[in-house]
């Protein structure tokens, strides 16, 4: 399983090390900024994108509008600091969303819950 994760602030580092321990067999990439996101070649899978949508910085509307139309079946997984509004995420059609701070138990439910199967 091939999970990206979008975030400029230090909560990827803690999302990165979550995944690693409870998916050992997937492949985790990480982008700092929507440069490398958008520059990162397309034929690489993305299964689960995991975007930061409370930083300011990070264009999470581009991110997730890229990967979309790139990975018809991505799942996508929002999280924040703060309680988003539906309107902001619904229409996105994503596959779950965390509150921060989330633990090991929280991101493992996500993937357990995912909206498209990953086929293997």
């Amino acid at each position: 399983m091939n999970i990206w994760i979008a975030d400029s602030s230090r909560r990827r580092i803690k999302l990165n090390k979550i995944i690693n321990k409870i998916c050992s067999q997937c492949n985790v990439t990480v982008f700092n900024s929507p440069d490398e996101l958008l520059s990162y070649p397309t034929d690489v899978c993305c299964n689960v994108f995991f975007v930061a949508a409370d930083t300011p910085e990070f264009d999470w509307v581009k991110a997730v509008k890229h990967v979309k139309e790139h990975f018809k079946e991505c799942n996508i997984i929002f999280y924040s600091n703060i309680e988003l509004k539906q309107r902001d995420y619904l229409r996105f059609r994503i596959s779950g969303f965390l509150q921060y701070p989330f633990d090991e138990q929280k991101v493992e439910h996500e993937l357990d819950n995912l909206r498209f199967t990953i086929k293997k």
